[in-house]
């Protein structure tokens, strides 16, 4: 699923680097490649947003959106307090809406779905 969503952010003018889900990883590629905007995702069904703090205390002023499965608000709010600038739900949300967000977020605005508001 990762790799036909990166495929597709690419066709659509996306610089896309992708990596292992593991916190090391992600921190590995952090430091040798340039990077506007992170997008962590969260393991399927996973109420689980730790790596996205381990990281965004290492890169605070990288800005980061949270790809979650579930849309339980606890999580989503605690995916903001763990330095998300924007929640996404691809599951509730269309291709066009994760394009938006990630232009939004680079702008440095604030982006929730409209299901986690």
């Amino acid at each position: 699923q990762s790799q036909l969503l990166a495929q597709a952010l690419r066709e659509q003018g996306f610089s896309v680097h992708q990596c292992p889900g593991d916190v090391g990883a992600v921190l590995q590629v952090l430091e040798g490649e340039a990077c506007d905007v992170l997008v962590v995702s969260t393991p399927q069904n996973s109420r689980d947003v730790s790596p996205l703090r381990t990281v965004h205390l290492t890169t605070p002023r990288l800005p980061k959106i949270a790809r979650l499965d579930c849309d339980d608000r606890d999580v989503v709010v605690q995916a903001f307090r763990s330095g998300a600038r924007g929640v996404f739900s691809l599951a509730d949300s269309s291709f066009a809406s994760l394009c938006e967000c990630l232009q939004r977020v680079y702008r440095g605005e604030i982006w929730a779905s409209s299901r986690h508001l």
